[in-house]
């Protein structure tokens, strides 16, 4: 069996109904290219390799006419020092290349003694190098050296892995004269760069068959010179031929794209690139009970989380993400809440932000100019105020006392209306927002950063402060004002369950504090996890609760914060429709969506029911601001209110519905559309055996990936 026919899954002793002639004449006494099937043609059809053609594909576009595909890599060599992703764009931009890479990741056994071998390796030859009197070099190779430990050690850790890499591409054109001209162009744009590339038809150990069609990669031992070996964070810093469209960008491995022949793997990139901007972080997902969504969701955050960096936080109404929390070792944290929960989170302190200076409008000099950026920094930090410069820009930080102030109202409305009553009233109202605003200016608090803290260096919780941070505001102290108030006894009796000391669920209710050595912002964490497992049946009532309360205090003190400014923030919210019934939630999650991007964050939005999505207003901006979507299978009508929300094709909301059996994928575990913009992938998460016994929510998959 031939090439192509292991790739087209031909038999030689089968006839192809569909075959269909396509016959080219070559030259004078050449032979006749053989006919091929209609599969062929798209796929692409016809290889040459006589000397007229060289190592070139020749596609039937229409009778008599020929368009060229000519074949290229990058040498092992010629990857520059820093890899950039827009300089793959920019080839790309030229119209006629597409490129694909090839990833094959080792294991941490196997990274581990690769580092070792460099490291020893570069160790011998340094030690040359010093006996030859080379100084420059014998430098050189000790800070390689450095960097190679580093990355041992990661490896050991099993914080870094190795892979090898191939980029090989293809250039389109309509003539040999017109490809070798495209080619020099290519090669001069990879140079420009420090970037270096090579034609496979001048290659003597290789030929096209390497890198047609696009993607398929045959396991021999003529390819091991396109292969470069590079560390896990070189591999995250690209993204390549999503969709078939060829877009890259900075992400990470994750789902198998069925479409292609090869099922090559794809880069997945919610945050896109400077070049190639995307309008929201948010993403949608969904799908039914079984169908892969939160197997997905957990496979996308582990890997997110350890291959990018960027921090995460988990609302989990039903325990379904502990798992991920307890895999990310250091990195991960799980809160689980119940009565008898060893942490308190302050809901009601004040929190650090901070505003982009060209917000700032309202300065303004004698002439009623507004201020030039410079003059506008010195009045300012003049005033007492605290600028800080990052990234080419200043911003203004201060205490959202507002927000906080806020917040107890927010407070006292969700344990009131939890409980059936009704919100408070305007004098209510007012009573809170007063009380909250005196419990501050008693502590000293206002606007200013340096009014959190005390002044006096110290320890707190096993960690170290400078400045020691002071009390804030607690449910303790707002029940005390709330109980000297004459007509204050609803909110009194109400806030009373939540109060230290008298109430049955107080974990709200002091100041902050989850342990020995964890910071009260837990910023060490990239990922947190808020179980709510516990909190079901006679205790649904503090599901919501919490839900809404830990959800606005994420957002004003982790998500708004300025030590994770310049980091990509999602908030992902399971089963997000279970809490239609409260409109805090939805506003929250609305929030998130609308405004995040302000803010590098956004939503991870896990639902089975899309029908809210159709007609509530909340749910409906949510869509309207999200960029990502994930739709796995799903129960017919959902996939038709999929369909109509998403404008899907007919053979795409074919492969989610799960009473389609035309579709063969359909049987696969955890497939389905994956959707970047108007870029639509029908793939499968490509999880490890690691991953599935790790995530797999169903005890039987768990079990066949031991075996």
């Amino acid at each position: 069996m031939g090439l192509l026919d292991k790739i087209f899954n031909r038999n030689n002793d089968e006839e192809d109904v569909n075959d269909i002639e396509v016959g080219y004449q070559f030259g004078e006494g050449e032979d006749a290219i053989p006919s091929v099937t209609l599969s062929n043609v798209i796929g692409p059809s016809v290889i040459t390799t006589n000397d007229n053609y060289r190592d070139v594909v020749l596609i039937s576009d229409t009778v008599g006419h020929h368009t060229v595909w000519l074949p290229f890599f990058m040498t092992p060599t010629g990857y520059p020092h820093i890899f950039k992703p827009d300089m793959l764009d920019q080839v790309l931009a030229n119209g006629f290349v597409n490129m694909h890479l090839a990833v094959n990741a080792f294991s941490t056994r196997e990274s581990v003694k690769k580092f070792q071998d460099q490291e020893q390796n570069m160790m011998v030859d340094t030690i040359t190098k010093s006996q030859q009197g080379q100084i420059a070099k014998v430098e050189a190779n000790r800070r390689q050296m450095d960097e190679v430990t580093a990355h041992l050690r990661a490896a050991d850790m099993q914080l870094n892995q190795l892979f090898e890499i191939s980029l090989t591409g293809v250039i389109t054109a309509d003539s040999i004269r017109e490809a070798d001209m495209r080619a020099a162009s290519i090669e001069g744009q990879f140079a420009s760069v420090n970037g270096s590339i090579a034609r496979f038809d001048q290659q003597a150990l290789t030929g096209v068959k390497l890198a047609l069609p696009l993607g398929y990669h045959e396991d021999n031992t003529e390819a091991w010179h396109t292969y470069r070996e590079v560390s896990r964070s070189a591999v995250a810093m690209i993204d390549f031929a999503r969709s078939g469209a060829s877009v890259f960008n900075e992400g990470f491995p994750f789902i198998k794209n069925l479409s292609t022949p090869a099922k090559n793997i794809e880069y997945y990139n919610h945050a896109g690139t400077d070049i190639m901007p995307v309008d929201s972080y948010s993403m949608i997902v969904t799908g039914s009970t079984g169908g892969g969504k939160s197997f997905a969701v957990k496979v996308f955050l582990y890997r997110d989380i350890l291959m990018t960096g960027n921090p995460k936080r988990g609302f989990d109404p039903d325990g379904e993400y502990i798992s991920l929390a307890k895999a990310l070792g250091k990195h991960g944290l799980n809160l689980t809440f119940d009565h008898d929960s060893p942490f308190v989170i302050n809901v009601i302190e004040a929190n650090i932000t901070e505003i982009d200076i060209e917000e700032l409008t309202g300065e303004r000099d004698a002439d009623g100019e507004p201020l030039e950026t410079d003059a506008l920094v010195n009045s300012l930090r003049s005033a007492g105020k605290k600028v800080v410069y990052r990234n080419n820009n200043y911003y203004v930080q201060r205490v959202s006392i507002n927000e906080a102030i806020d917040m107890g109202v927010l407070v006292m409305n969700t344990f009131l209306t939890t409980l059936k009553q009704e919100p408070m009233n305007e004098r209510e109202n007012r009573l809170v927002l007063n009380i909250m605003r005196k419990l501050f200016e008693e502590r000293g608090i206002n606007s200013d950063p340096d009014s959190l803290y005390s002044g006096t260096p110290g320890t707190r919780n096993g960690l170290y402060y400078k400045s020691l941070p002071k009390d804030q505001p607690t449910l303790t102290d707002l029940f005390i004002k709330l109980n000297e108030e004459k007509g204050a006894e609803r909110l009194v009796n109400t806030l009373a369950e939540f109060v230290s000391g008298i109430g049955t669920y107080t974990l709200f209710d002091g100041q902050t504090n989850y342990g020995n050595n964890i910071s009260t912002k837990l910023e060490e964490f990239l990922y947190v996890n808020y179980d709510m497992s516990k909190l079901d049946g006679e205790n649904t009532r503090l599901k919501f609760i919490t839900m809404t309360l830990l959800g606005y205090q994420v957002s004003n003190s982790w998500m708004k914060a300025p030590n994770v400014a310049d980091k990509i923030k999602l908030i992902m919210f399971e089963e997000l429709t279970t809490f239609t019934t409260y409109e805090p939630i939805k506003d929250l999650a609305a929030y998130i969506a609308q405004r995040g991007r302000k803010y590098s964050a956004g939503g991870i939005y896990v639902t089975q029911d899309m029908s809210q999505f159709e007609t509530d207003q909340k749910y409906i901006s949510i869509k309207n601001n999200s960029y990502n979507y994930m739709f796995f299978k799903t129960q017919s009508t959902q996939a038709e209110i999929v369909q109509n929300l998403f404008n899907l094709s007919d053979g795409a909301t074919r492969i989610i519905s799960s009473t389609d059996t035309s579709i063969d994928t359909r049987s696969k575990d955890h497939a389905g559309l994956f959707i970047q913009g108007n870029q639509v992938t029908h793939g499968i998460v490509d999880a490890t055996e690691t991953e599935i016994k790790l995530f797999e929510s169903n005890r039987k998959k768990r079990m066949e990936a031991k075996l």
